[in-house]
């Protein structure tokens, strides 16, 4: 992701390109609410309810109000939107959102060091 320069709008695939099926044939946008037939949006003998689907599919990074300005959006992608459904939440907590900013800007170090030193391996 960070080699290739892409942005992340979304949190994740789910309900989009990513799809959980139960045993029973039941189908769920995300492994994490499959545990609740609530949250299904459809059986493989019926198909997807799409009423039902656009419910329960992340949102665009840039439509959320407290991510709009964050420097770690396009990263972080909002944060999982199967724990906001499951929390009742529109957006992270400030607290989940400081540990998302913490763990990205230590990823990003790493990748920076690793870089560097594949940079002074090269070099020799």
């Amino acid at each position: 992701m960070l080699k290739r320069h892409e942005t992340r709008n979304y949190s994740c695939g789910g309900g989009v390109g990513l799809f959980a099926i139960t045993d029973n044939g039941n189908i769920f946008s995300c492994e994490h609410l499959a545990f609740d037939e609530k949250y299904k949006i459809g059986n493989i003998s019926t198909g997807i309810n799409r009423q039902v689907l656009s419910g329960m599919q992340p949102v665009n990074v840039n439509e959320i109000e407290g991510c709009r300005s964050c420097w770690v959006r396009y990263l972080c992608g909002g944060g999982c939107f199967s724990e906001k459904i499951l929390t009742n939440l529109q957006t992270l907590s400030k607290d989940e959102c400081e540990l998302k900013k913490l763990y990205w800007n230590f990823i990003l170090s790493l990748y920076a060091e690793a870089e560097i030193e594949k940079m002074n391996f090269a070099k020799k």
